[in-house]
């Protein structure tokens, strides 16, 4: 009995053993008009392998907290 309950212990823990650590990373890019006022910003999450999420959209510039036009 110890051993079946030993083997499905580890059976679970494997996969746990091996799981990616969920990352976020974004990046902005300018676009638009060449003045620097708007930016395509992208988000990317990654979750476990097979799962992952990108959005990306155009922004004006000032609606992003702590950007400007250089």
């Amino acid at each position: 009995m110890r051993k079946l309950i030993f083997s499905a212990a580890l059976m679970f823990a494997a996969p746990a053993a091996h799981a990616q650590s969920p990352t976020i990373s974004w990046s902005s890019i300018p676009e638009g008009a060449r003045d620097g006022t708007e930016v395509q910003l992208t988000i990317e999450s990654r979750w476990a392998p097979g799962s992952d999420s990108i959005w990306s959209n155009s922004r004006p510039i000032d609606e992003l907290t702590g950007l400007s036009a250089a």
